[in-house]
């Protein structure tokens, strides 16, 4: 198995999903959205607080109205993140303090909480911004945190669109990336119940799209 093709299916703005892990005689891989395990794969340990597969029995028992096969979408890359260059990590907003949102008030009333204006709502800036700001307010310091631009993948994607698979939608892009397991099938159970997926050596669950 490629490691690149599971890391992949990571969530690096959590920690509990920032990489595989093993779990009951199976190498699984989360990013919250879609889970995937495999055959024991060599070199993964444990993580106690990621979901295991005992707590996800259920879901994986659960008989599908039908197997679709995946649909043959191109393979979605994305592009680099503009904020953190690929790394994943940025600098906490010193004005919103990472929030993505500030709370104006005044002495009589307080208002509706807007975008912050120096991250644009997304928490984090990139170094040299973090820079530009020391130079005028000399007690801010810069702090590393998970880029919050792209959630810590280092990649950007457009807005993922639903694609219908039997009575369900399924995001593009983790339809693209199934796509490269072979023989990858869609199993939908309804519109809010995890779907199954297999496909020649693994399995998993992901959540269908509410809109497109």
């Amino acid at each position: 198995m490629d490691t690149k093709l599971l890391d992949m299916w990571t969530y690096k703005g959590r920690e509990v999903f920032s990489k595989p892990y093993f779990s009951e005689g199976f190498t699984c891989v989360t990013n919250g959205h879609v889970f995937l395990k495999f055959p024991a794969i060599d070199g993964f340990g444990p993580n106690p607080d990621a979901p295991q597969l005992t707590r996800l029995a259920g879901e994986f028992a659960a008989t599908p109205e039908g197997w679709y096969p995946c649909p043959a979408i191109p393979e979605i890359k994305g592009i680099t993140c503009v904020v953190c260059e690929g790394k994943g990590f940025a600098y906490c907003c010193p004005e919103c303090d990472g929030d993505g949102t500030v709370d104006p008030s005044t002495d009589y009333n307080v208002y509706d909480e807007a975008d912050c204006k120096t991250c644009d709502g997304h928490g984090c800036i990139t170094r040299k911004e973090i820079d530009e700001i020391i130079k005028y307010k000399r007690h801010v310091e810069p702090i590393e945190q998970t880029c919050g631009h792209c959630d810590g993948s280092g990649r950007e994607y457009a807005i993922d669109k639903g694609v219908e698979v039997g009575p369900v939608l399924i995001s593009d892009r983790y339809l693209s990336w199934l796509n490269l397991f072979p023989n990858c099938e869609i199993g939908p159970i309804d519109e809010k119940k995890a779907a199954r997926i297999r496909f020649d050596g693994g399995e998993g669950l992901i959540m269908p799209r509410t809109g497109r």
